[in-house]
C-alpha cells in the first residue's frame, strides 16, 4: 500500500506501475479503474468507476481534489483494479491519503 500526505482542498495525484514477469513496465490488460474513495468517517465519498489515465507504457494516474475545512482531516483509501500482465487475474493496489491539517490549529468555529 502506498501512503501519500495531503491538505484539505489539494488535488491527489496517484500513479500506478504495472509490470511484467521480468520486471519491465507494461500495459494492464484492461485500463486500471478506480473502484472507490473511501472517506474518514468510512463512507464512500465518491462511489467510483473512474478510468485512469494512461502517461506511459505500464504507468497509470489518477487526480481528484480533497474536500476542504477540518470535516476533511483523515485517512482517506483509494481502491485500484488492474488486470495483472502475466496472470491475467485481477490485482489490486491501495493509496492511503492522510489530509493533516496545514498548519497549527484547525478547525470549525460555532462563535
Amino acid at each position: 500500500m502506498n501512503i501519500l500526505s495531503y491538505t484539505p482542498g489539494q488535488k491527489v495525484t496517484i500513479f500506478l506501475e504495472v509490470k511484467d514477469s521480468d520486471g519491465y513496465r507494461t500495459d494492464s490488460l484492461t485500463t486500471p479503474l478506480v473502484k472507490n474513495i473511501y472517506f474518514p468517517d468510512l463512507t464512500d465519498g465518491y462511489l467510483t468507476t473512474d478510468t485512469m489515465t494512461k502517461v506511459t507504457d505500464g504507468i497509470y494516474t489518477y487526480q481528484f481534489t480533497l474536500p476542504r475545512g477540518a470535516d476533511a482531516i483523515g485517512s482517506y483509501f483509494v481502491d485500484v483494479v488492474y488486470t495483472d500482465p502475466v496472470t491475467t487475474d485481477f490485482a489490486f493496489a491501495g493509496y492511503q491519503i492522510i489530509c493533516i491539517a496545514p498548519f497549527g490549529n484547525y478547525g470549525i468555529s460555532t462563535a
